[in-house]
């Protein structure tokens, strides 16, 4: 068996993720602000989670992995953060040019080494 590299974004990965990435990209590209008012005052935590952030956890992915792909569909690198001994992390990336009712276009890569954890979500303040 050939050993792959665990910080790359193998072309297998892509064919399988990448559209899942997409396909959450385009529902949040397509919200009208309406929707996104709506969605605010008339959710719970839960349903805006369910529908602001991307659970990626316990999957082939890691932080590196998916930043690459990121890159890929036109995001940028914004910040990096964590908190060492917890192994907590906050990536964030930003899409140049374009804005989007739903805020897609300010992204965070967050999660935990510790559990496992791994979520791709709007970076905005709905939804922390």
């Amino acid at each position: 068996m050939e050993k792959v590299n665990r910080w790359k974004l193998t072309e297998e990965m892509r064919e399988k993720w990448r559209p899942v990435v997409e396909e959450w990209l385009k529902n949040l590209e397509d919200m009208t602000e309406e929707e996104v008012k709506e969605l605010a005052e008339n959710s719970n935590k839960e349903e805006l989670e369910a529908r602001f952030k991307l659970d990626l956890s316990d999957k082939e992915l890691n932080p590196s992995r998916l930043s690459y792909l990121l890159r890929e569909l036109g995001y940028e690198d914004d910040e990096t953060e964590d908190n060492g001994w917890q192994w907590d992390f906050w990536w964030t990336y930003k899409k140049e040019g374009v804005s989007f009712p739903s805020g897609c276009e300010a992204l965070k890569i967050s999660g935990t080494g510790a559990t496992f954890e791994l979520v791709l979500s709007v970076d905005a303040d709905l939804v922390d």
